[in-house]
């Protein structure tokens, strides 16, 4: 009976397992808020060890302790390329197996993001099914934002459209949302239109959103009856105000004339693209986020979504002057949720989607290594 009882205290179940990671969660109803160690196997192969312990609003509303027992772990690269495997999740100590394993390695990956750097390493291997598929084909930005975390991963580096062409062709079997731009700049790529046309005349065009992901303001030096007719439905414009001064603040180099000038003249000439905008909530900005929504609606923007400015961890003891000056860019606790009830109770919930600080902290811990 000693050793039942430590698999009765636990609960866990594997929710997805793809070609870039397996998922899920784990906990122990008799130490609700501890974190649970689990062991990752392929056979009698270990691929190694990860700590359930990262937050999930649906397993806190479940009563599962504080909500930190969701798991991902990441696969190494071979899976990627062979896309097989079947893969067992444990419990270190107990060996208690999770329900849903072993899980069968799918030919998917739900969300990939991929910049110039590591493009290469993923063009050659079987055809994939994409949930969400994001690629900068360009390693920089024309603008410099005070709480971009990818300032320092610019260079000079690009997709090569041959290459990009290439992935299409061989990687791609489906796409469900296609984004061109993530991290960096897409517009800085002279060739950005041959990439919007490569991927509408290919298989890869994805079934829901095509998404162009951009600050704007080099739209005009790009062919706009060209990106029209590529199948683009959706650009996404990041702009924090539409204050001059406040958004030169925020995004140094911008030029909010042009960029709206940009934004109503593309749409203009591609009425079937909608307009989504980005915006990311600091204390500079926060009392002009409202002129953004108006402005937005003016142009019939589909949705609005809003991102509370995270500034991740340092490993500085003693903070430097500009990380200082980045964390009281940061927005006090509560801010973010009036900020949310008052557009909500203005606008209704309909075309919003927030992230506050919580969910970039999670997002910025899994993709952090993926842009280098």
């Amino acid at each position: 009976m000693t050793a039942q009882a430590p698999h009765a205290a636990f609960e866990g179940f594997v929710d997805d397992c793809d070609c870039t990671r397996i998922a899920g969660w784990c906990w122990r109803s008799d130490q609700p808020d501890a974190s649970v160690e689990l062991v990752i196997r392929d056979g009698e192969r270990e691929l190694g060890c990860t700590r359930a312990d990262k937050f999930r609003r649906d397993l806190l509303l479940a009563g599962k302790g504080n909500g930190k027992h969701g798991f991902h772990f990441d696969l190494p690269e071979e899976y990627l390329l062979r896309a097989e495997g079947r893969l067992s999740v444990r419990v270190a100590d107990a060996e208690f197996e999770l329900v849903g394993s072993p899980a069968t390695v799918r030919p998917l990956i739900q969300e990939l993001i991929l910049s110039p750097p590591v493009f290469s390493r993923y063009v050659d291997g079987p055809p994939l099914d994409f949930g969400t598929l994001r690629v900068d084909i360009a390693n920089t930005c024309n603008l410099f934002c005070v709480y971009c975390p990818t300032i320092a991963l610019r260079s000079k580096e690009r997709v090569e459209l041959a290459s990009f062409e290439r992935f299409l062709s061989q990687r791609v079997s489906h796409a469900q949302n296609f984004a061109v731009g993530c991290g960096q700049e897409p517009t800085t790529h002279p060739e950005l239109v041959s990439f919007l046309e490569a991927i509408g005349n290919s298989k890869a065009k994805p079934s829901e959103m095509f998404m162009l992901v951009t600050n704007g303001t080099l739209l005009h030096k790009h062919d706009w009856a060209r990106i029209a007719k590529s199948g683009l439905n959706a650009l996404y414009i990041s702009l924090d105000s539409v204050d001059p001064e406040v958004l030169g603040g925020v995004r140094t180099g911008s030029k909010l004339a042009l960029i709206q000038e940009n934004v109503t003249g593309l749409l203009a000439a591609a009425p079937g693209v909608r307009l989504h905008l980005n915006i990311v909530v600091t204390n500079r900005n926060r009392g002009y986020v409202e002129d953004v929504i108006a402005w937005g609606t003016t142009q019939h923007a589909a949705s609005f979504t809003l991102r509370e400015m995270y500034f991740p961890p340092t490993p500085n003891p003693k903070p430097t002057i500009e990380e200082q000056e980045l964390r009281g860019l940061m927005l006090e606790e509560g801010q973010f949720a009036a900020l949310r009830e008052r557009l909500i109770a203005k606008w209704g919930p309909e075309r919003f989607v927030f992230a506050d600080r919580l969910h970039l902290e999670q997002e910025y811990a899994y993709w952090a290594p993926k842009l280098v």
